[in-house]
């Protein structure tokens, strides 16, 4: 089929959630009889279209109103989709620095469905280290990037992830179950910072920490990767140094460090993710 054809007979649905979209976010709340007087839409069909919509989480329901409101998982979406396309160009200086610092492999990763995917990987320009390479994808369960990432996901997100992902093990450090993995995000979350202490590859580390952009909605992920050897006992300084890292990016993208409405709305802490010095110390494990 050419895209002539395609584009001659569009979607009725995808057209009709296009229209629903565009309404709300031209009205702000409204609700179903409304919708499909203005759309010209059935009601049944915009109740279908309204209630798919809002499982995704682009949409919100207010029941004690019975209207819907453009919701946060659309604003996640174009909130991403700006910030990546700066985030490559920002990023590079940031992670090549990142790796003469520490010594170490530094990645850049985003969400991408059920796995993380590497966007930049670069190896410290001194020659007498050699870096490991996470690969262009990383699970989500076993990976510092991934757990930061579905840490400071909108509660959909991590809610589908939980709902239908299978916590594969790889090596006897994994975490294989529900609980343990809602447990270590906590920890993820309060601390600012994750860490994948062997849990994808024996003997492989990784420090991560969140890039938000200036809705206060985390974008991406920066981390560094080596030997369980060397980062382990390096590994206070080493936070710090990723979660400096990262704050920086973050900061090129116009976050104000947190203190914004869309923290709190989103899901966010509203404050700066860092612990640093002894405070990081106390919070390892």
């Amino acid at each position: 089929m050419s895209r002539n054809e395609i584009g001659s007979r569009p979607l009725v649905m995808v057209e009709r959630a296009t229209t629903i979209l565009t309404i709300l976010a031209e009205s702000g709340t409204l609700g179903v009889t409304d919708l499909a007087r203005i759309a010209g839409i059935p009601k049944a069909a915009v109740f279908r279209i309204a209630h798919s919509l809002e499982s995704r989480g682009f949409v919100n329901y207010d029941p004690s109103a019975e209207v819907y409101s453009i919701g946060v998982g659309l604003l996640d979406l174009a909130d991403r989709a700006r910030a990546r396309e700066r985030l490559g160009e920002i990023a590079y200086p940031c992670l090549a620095e990142l790796a003469d610092r520490t010594g170490e492999t530094a990645n850049l990763a985003v969400l991408r469905e059920t796995q993380v995917l590497i966007t930049r990987s670069l190896k410290p320009s001194r020659p007498y280290r050699i870096g490991t390479d996470l690969g262009p994808t990383a699970p989500l369960h076993c990976s510092a990037v991934g757990k930061v990432l579905l840490a400071y996901a909108p509660p959909e997100v991590l809610q589908r992830f939980l709902s239908s992902a299978t916590l594969s093990q790889y090596t006897p450090n994994t975490i294989t179950t529900r609980n343990a993995f809602q447990e270590e995000l906590g920890r993820v979350k309060q601390r600012g910072w994750a860490i994948d202490a062997a849990e994808l590859e024996e003997e492989l580390y990784c420090i991560g920490a969140p890039v938000f952009a200036s809705s206060d909605r985390a974008v991406a992920a920066v981390s560094i990767s080596g030997p369980q050897s060397r980062l382990a006992r390096r590994l206070v300084d080493l936070v710090d140094m990723v979660v400096e890292s990262a704050q920086t990016i973050s900061c090129l993208l116009g976050w104000n460090g947190g203190q914004g409405d869309n923290a709190r709305s989103s899901g966010g802490s509203g404050k700066t993710p860092r612990r640093t010095g002894i405070a990081a110390n106390r919070e390892i494990g």
